[in-house]
This record gives structure tokens, C-alpha cells and sequence, in this order.
């Protein structure tokens, strides 16, 4: 079975949209351990709560991670907050476009 893969859109509206819901680093570090409950090597390796690191770089590198892994990982990128309605969106977008005559 083919998985099709998320766009990159949707990945980088889930990048902001994760470093924009949580206000402080404690608390989406504490809500992505919570989504990858048996998945700890996804947060391996990223200073979730250092001062020298930007709540942004955390985000990206945890998310790339899983997207690099799509394939065996993408119930939980779909799981991840809003990608489902941003993806869903986005293809509504599209008939949208695609039913407009130019």
C-alpha cells in the first residue's frame, strides 16, 4: 500500500502552529512526549528547555524527524494538533481552484 505523503504546506503550517500554541518551552516539550508516548527517540537529542535554543528550532527538528519517517510515522504526524483540517483545507483549496474557470 502507498502512503501518500504530507504536503510540505500542511508540515510547515503544523511548525507554526505548534510554536505558536504553546507559550513556553516546559509545556510543548510536556505535549510532545505526550504524542509520541513510545516514540522517546523522537525527542532525543533536542534541548527542549535551553535558553540557547529556540522554541522554533525545537519544533522544527522534532517535526522533521517525523517527517523524515512519514512512511512508519505518519498516524502520528496526522495526530500531531490541526493537521488533518490543515490538509483537509488544503484540499479544498485546490477543488476550489480547480473549479474556477481561468
Amino acid at each position: 500500500m502507498t502512503i501518500q505523503r504530507i504536503s510540505a504546506n500542511a508540515i510547515a503550517a503544523l511548525k507554526d502552529a505548534l510554536t505558536a500554541a504553546f507559550w513556553f518551552k516546559r509545556d510543548l516539550y510536556n505535549y510532545a512526549k505526550a504524542a509520541v508516548g513510545g516514540e522517546p527517540t523522537f525527542l532525543s537529542g533536542i534541548d527542549w528547555t535551553s535558553p540557547e535554543q529556540y522554541k522554533r528550532d525545537s519544533v522544527n527538528l522534532f517535526v522533521d524527524r517525523l517527517v523524515r519517517e512519514q512512511d512508519v510515522h505518519q498516524e502520528l504526524l496526522l495526530a500531531l494538533p490541526s493537521l488533518r483540517r490543515l490538509i483537509s483545507a488544503e484540499w479544498r483549496g485546490w477543488a476550489k481552484r480547480d473549479r474556477v474557470p481561468n
